[in-house]
């Protein structure tokens, strides 16, 4: 998908690489990460990026691999001031990873454009399933071979964590299709190697936090890096910079229609803000779109959903969700028990406040009361408002499950919760909403609609 064959670029790199220099620097000094080592190792995994979202886009995947190029430059700079007589031979092998690393970069950004081009309504609708297609690289190796011209259905559990690229330097492929589903029972498990693991489509990761420069990197170390990585955006950002900018530059990309958002010229009431926003839901599901069009409504914003198509898939993925709730600035729960977060979260709600929250597969609006707790249905045909957040609610509401597995692995899952306080600090929050925002005419809910 919009790749470009430009081999020079890692080669020109390399060229302005001054290994006896950079040795000379880390060992007359004290920094725990050499910037220019981290610079080299960053330039050329951004461009690897980049070789695939040429036009653009791609921003979160580019700062996923910022962030792994920091840890492999802190690994490398310790390694090198520890052991100054093989300081040399160090830093070439890291070298020689970097060409690995920046050929699966590409490989694993060409899944993430192709999954966020499939997974469109049309796409999904026209073409179904994905069919994999084998590598062309002269040797093929045996982990993906099992997987040549088999066909899964594009909603099956196997696209979460198999996908091209899921080896170092993969050169398979994928293809979306019309074609039968073929009967895969007999494909033998396969685990990714460590820092590989999941689709980078659905998770926006490049690098996974199992990748063996993060691995090694001790709890201290995590937080110079971490640190430096914060110095380094930073030392980026514009002088003013608002807290969705980020996001709204990301989903420019996707070109998704940008509505501006007016002020109400006389703020309704939480009823009359239920009653014009609510609705029997005809999309895919908006129930996220939704809460947040909620929020800009409380935050006196003249705003509606129920847009559907990109914008819905756009504010509905899990991972752009934490993006808007990290900027936001919000509360945070990882526990491989829907429960256990949800109480983890309901638990620092206050009084008099109300809270974007997610639990299982629903986003929705909660607010704590006298004697308990409370979340807003928007999705009915009828009968919106708020309603009892109980553990029966959170089951068959918000699908709630006590535990994930994958191939018989459990997992922990990450649930937010936002004070729809924050919002009002950023005016930036009225532009992204713009993407929301949907004319009356235009809204895909109403009577057939229901709650998803």
């Amino acid at each position: 998908m919009g790749v470009r064959n430009d081999g020079e670029w890692l080669g020109r790199l390399t060229a302005a690489y001054n290994a006896k220099k950079t040795i000379e620097e880390i060992l007359a000094s004290e920094k725990p990460i050499h910037s220019e080592l981290y610079k080299h190792y960053a330039t050329s995994l951004r461009r690897a990026v980049e070789m695939v979202y040429h036009e653009g886009g791609g921003e979160h995947l580019k700062a996923n691999t910022n962030r792994f190029a920091a840890y492999k430059a802190y690994q490398a700079t310790q390694i090198v001031r520890h052991s100054p007589d093989t300081a040399a031979a160090t830093l070439a092998q890291f070298h020689a990873w970097q060409h690995t690393e920046c050929a699966t970069a590409t490989a694993r950004a060409r899944t993430a454009k192709q999954w966020s081009v499939y997974m469109q309504a049309d796409n999904l609708r026209l073409f179904p399933n994905l069919k994999w297609l084998p590598s062309t690289s002269v040797t093929q190796r045996e982990e993906h071979r099992r997987f040549y011209h088999r066909v899964w259905a594009k909603n099956d559990p196997f696209w979460v964590s198999n996908t091209p690229g899921s080896l170092w330097r993969c050169k398979c492929g994928m293809q979306e299709c019309a074609d039968a589903v073929t009967d895969n029972t007999d494909v033998p498990e396969f685990t990714p190697p460590a820092g590989l693991e999941g689709n980078p489509g659905i998770t926006g990761e490049i690098f996974t936090d199992k990748a063996g420069y993060i691995v090694r990197t001790g709890e201290k170390g995590r937080e110079v890096v971490e640190q430096f990585l914060r110095e380094q955006i930073e030392a980026a950002k514009p002088v003013e910079i608002r807290k969705f900018d980020e996001i709204i530059e990301n989903i420019k990309f996707d070109k998704i229609e940008y509505n501006e958002v007016k002020n109400h010229s006389k703020q309704p009431t939480e009823t009359e803000i239920i009653e014009r926003i609510g609705g029997g839901d005809l999309t895919k599901g908006s129930c996220s779109s939704l809460a947040f069009a909620y929020a800009g409504n409380k935050c006196g914003y003249d705003v509606l959903d129920f847009r559907g198509g990109n914008s819905c898939l756009i504010f509905s993925r899990h991972y752009n969700i934490k993006d808007i709730a990290k900027k936001a600035g919000c509360i945070i729960s990882k526990n491989g028990n829907d429960f256990t977060n949800a109480v983890n979260l309901i638990k620092q709600t206050e009084k008099g406040k109300e809270y974007y929250f997610t639990s299982g597969r629903h986003a929705a609006i909660i607010r704590k009361i006298d004697n308990g707790y409370e979340y807003l249905e928007l999705q009915d045909t009828k009968d919106n408002g708020f309603k009892p957040l109980t553990e029966a609610a959170l089951k068959e509401r918000f699908k709630a499950k006590k535990s994930h597995t994958f191939l018989g692995e459990k997992y922990e899952v990450e649930e937010v919760l936002i004070d729809l306080e924050l919002f009002k600090k950023d005016d930036s929050f009225r532009e992204l909403l713009g993407y929301i925002n949907t004319n009356k005419d235009r809204q895909l809910k109403g009577e057939k609609g229901k709650i998803k």
